[in-house]
């Protein structure tokens, strides 16, 4: 895949292009012209580190996402101006996606995970990461294994001879968690317990739920579709019949003029090198895999510092952190996948690197997003970790009810709870204006930062929706019958919720292979 930088950062053109100094060709060509940026990823696109830099930062990471993906994702150049982010992602991804459990045969096959990732995009109407999914393939055999099968997926009604009862209960949970706010019930719940075992279960949701950091993140950056992707989704998406609504591919707000302009310069130069056919390739290049595998590390090694993988050591980690232990870790069966959520809650949700996003002002704005999507138990969890980091109750009582735009609130708290409602939609709706005064007020690198952090709770939503608690934590029941939790009007601590574990469990088949206890849990989804 050819990209548009060159060496030392610059894109490949003509002397003239960079004839202002600090400014981008796209950002030059732009002025005088009908069409405006649109987007934060345009308002940005000074700031956006080059493949080359993204490369340096994270050789292992990059080679093996360029791999199962067959392209350079543009999302990490924009995410690599904020690296804490760039570790956010390599740390979920992989652990979530079971990689490389899956690709070598352990676990669920590959194909499914291809359907699931792109029905979840599909649904939410992320045309992006819906193309990403349609061409995941493996770290052994590359990209675009699995897009005929794939592509029918979403509408699997109208595909189901085409379709095993595995992959159709994959898609309907799939399709019905993907959109925000979430439809997943107890029924999607059961369709899947029917034909899956219980490990396999929980892969399937745990890597339905990873897929919302990217497309999040994508969907409210406006981070615009690689060229290869976009010829590879409009070949295949496009429905057969202009009667039936198909998979309704639509590129939407991510094919503005300004990425035609930079999407028909990419195409004669992807055209001339040959870059848009599939190669060959030998045993060699299929050995360098094992290489970037064994240095990747299944995620930044930083961010698992002090992280246990057992249960018991790790509840105990967590209430010395946060205060309390998450539900879900506790529901969560395997090593690494628990490991990685609790390392994102700890090392990136819980500390503060950036002046203008303090701690307590994430959590008030993952606060703010439970409230909006009516999420019960995020409105506890958050409710709790922002009125420990320091946020008064009464300013996250006007937080929750939409009423931050006053003088009690800074400008960068607004603009930061504005960011969180609008994360609350599928697709997000920034307003150019709007994109345009972020892009002016914050750094780029705290911008990036608190799209990530609007990412992360979305990876949490559509986790908890999936496998809801059937009661508070202790320490959350506590709070929610104190003064405080009265005061942010959360259920009372007593009070439960229908077990969709113990419904799960009456219809589900046999299993073949058992795992009696979490110290026999691998990393594989067996």
């Amino acid at each position: 895949m050819v990209t548009e930088r060159g060496v030392g950062g610059k894109r490949a053109g003509s002397k003239e292009r960079m004839s202002s100094p600090g400014k981008s060709w796209i950002l030059q060509e732009a002025e005088g012209k009908l069409w405006k940026p649109t987007t934060l990823a345009h308002f940005l696109v000074d700031h956006e580190v080059p493949f080359e830099r993204v490369r340096q930062l994270r050789p292992a990471s990059h080679g093996l996402v360029t791999r199962v993906l067959g392209v350079q994702p543009r999302l990490s150049c924009w995410m690599a101006i904020h690296p804490p982010s760039l570790d956010v992602r390599d740390l979920l991804l992989p652990n979530l996606l079971n990689m490389p459990f899956s690709d070598f045969g352990l676990g669920l096959d590959p194909e499914l995970r291809s359907i699931i990732m792109h029905t979840t995009a599909q649904s939410f109407g992320c045309p992006a990461c819906s193309g990403h999914g349609l061409c995941f393939g493996t770290v052994l055999k590359g990209s675009e294994l699995y897009m005929e099968k794939t592509r029918k997926a979403f509408d699997y009604e109208l595909h189901s001879d085409d379709l095993s009862p595995r992959e159709i209960a994959a898609a309907a949970f799939s399709r019905a968690l993907g959109q925000v706010p979430t439809k997943v019930t107890l029924d999607d719940r059961l369709r899947l317990a029917r034909v899956f075992s219980r490990a396999h279960e929980e892969t399937v949701i745990l890597m339905s739920s990873v897929m919302a950091l990217m497309i999040r993140f994508t969907d409210t950056f406006g981070v615009p579709l690689e060229l290869k992707t976009l010829l590879l989704a409009e070949q295949y998406l496009q429905p057969d019949d202009e009667e039936v609504d198909g998979l309704r591919w639509n590129p939407g707000k991510y094919i503005s003029p300004w990425d035609s302009d930079r999407l028909e310069r990419e195409l004669a130069q992807a055209l001339e090198a040959g870059d848009l056919e599939r190669k060959k390739e030998g045993i060699r290049e299929r050995l360098k895999v094992f290489g970037m595998l064994a240095r990747s590390g299944l995620g930044d090694e930083k961010a698992k510092t002090g992280i246990p993988l057992m249960k018991g050591r790790l509840s105990v980690v967590m209430k010395r952190e946060l205060g309390f232990c998450p539900y879900y870790l506790e529901r969560i069966r395997f090593l690494f996948p628990r490991r990685a959520i609790a390392a994102t809650l700890v090392h990136y949700l819980n500390v503060e690197s950036s002046p203008q996003l303090p701690v307590e002002l994430k959590y008030a704005t993952c606060y703010l997003m439970a409230n909006k999507l009516n999420s019960e138990i995020l409105r506890a969890h958050f409710g709790y970790l922002a009125i420990a980091s320091g946020m008064p109750t009464r300013d996250l009582c006007l937080v929750g009810s939409g009423r931050y735009d006053v003088d009690l609130f800074s400008k960068t708290e607004r603009f930061a709870f504005r960011i969180g409602e609008i994360s609350c939609s599928s697709p997000a709706v920034l307003p150019p204006s709007l994109a345009k005064q972020l892009a002016d007020h914050f750094r780029p690198d705290a911008l990036v930062e608190l799209i990530t952090v609007t990412a992360i709770f979305n990876v949490l939503y559509w986790l908890v929706s999936a496998i809801p608690p059937s009661r508070y934590e202790p320490e959350i029941a506590a709070f929610a019958d104190s003064v405080h939790g009265k005061l942010l009007r959360l259920r009372p601590g007593g009070e439960t919720w229908p077990n969709w574990e113990e419904a799960c469990d009456q219809v589900r088949p046999i299993r073949r292979v058992r795992v009696t206890s979490d110290e026999e849990s691998t990393g594989s989804f067996l």
